[in-house]
Formats: structure tokens, C-alpha cells, sequence
């Protein structure tokens, strides 16, 4: 079936919508959906090569099906990248730019960055910095700045 055909077909009602009630945005939760947002742009249903990212257990995967899966195919068809959470900006770009290149959405490369970057930022816990410290930064910025205008 057509991509066209099944957008038509999806668009206004399906199980992964959700609209906001109070401006009456309409979001979708589908897999393969970079953005969440109900277009055919972005549709994880519609198109047929499009790629999820995932976060679990302090890593992002990135799922996308396979080139030569069929959709009755019963045996799963995915294939996955996996980053560790102290993977950089290059390790991404080249990551998604793999994806891009083997004819998956390419406008959705600085959506996906953008995301993968923000999930691997919400895996690190949160810097504890204890009072002591902070007091000891503040006098020394202080001292410096005290000590220049005495130069001067």
C-alpha cells in the first residue's frame, strides 16, 4: 500500500492521537515519530523508512527498519544503534547522518540531533554542589575583581 493511501487513511483518526483541549493541538505518539506531531512529514505509520529513538537504562537507541522487511513479516525487522551517554555531538551527527545517507527521512536529521542530544542531557544526574563550594567560588571571583581595580 502506498504511503499516500495510508496517510489518508490515518490522519484523522488513529490510536496514537492525542489533541490538546485547550488549543486543540493535535499530537501523535506513534513509534518512529521524531517530533510527535500529526503530519505526514513526521508520521511513523505513513512512511515507510523511518527511524525511533528510544532512552532506557542510561542509553539512546535508535531503531529503524530494515531495508528488506516486508510488513507481514512475523520475525522482528529492525536494526538498532545504541549511545552511551557520554557520547558527543560527533558520535550523534555521525549516528543519524548513517541513517540519512541509507535513504531514511532526511529532514529529520537536526530533529533527531536535537532529541538524541536532550535524552543523553536528561540521563545525567543532577550536579550536587555543596554550600561550602559556592562560597568558596563567590570569594575568589570576588578577591579578583577587587584585586584588578586596586591595579588600576
Amino acid at each position: 500500500m502506498s504511503s499516500d493511501l495510508t496517510w489518508l487513511l490515518v490522519k484523522n483518526w488513529n490510536s496514537h492521537q492525542r489533541t490538546r483541549t485547550t488549543d486543540g493541538t493535535i499530537f501523535s505518539l506513534e513509534p518512529g515519530n521524531v517530533r510527535n506531531i500529526q503530519s505526514r512529514t513526521f508520521s511513523g505509520l505513513a512512511n515507510e523508512k523511518v527511524f525511533d529513538i528510544k532512552e532506557s537504562k542510561g542509553t539512546v537507541e535508535i531503531l529503524a527498519r530494515t531495508d528488506d522487511a516486508r510488513p507481514n513479516q512475523v520475525k522482528p525487522s529492525f536494526t538498532s544503534t545504541k549511545l552511551r551517554r557520554n557520547a558527543g555531538p560527533k558520535h550523534i551527527k555521525e549516528a543519524i547522518d548513517g541513517y540519512a545517507e541509507r535513504g531514511y527521512n532526511p529532514r529529520l536529521r537536526k530533529i533527531a540531533t536535537r532529541r538524541i542530544a536532550a535524552l543523553i542531557r536528561s540521563t545525567h544526574p543532577p550536579k550536587i554542589v555543596s554550600a561550602s563550594e559556592s562560597k568558596k567560588k563567590s570569594t575568589r571571583r570576588s578577591q579578583k575583581t577587587v584585586g584588578k581595580k586596586k591595579a588600576e
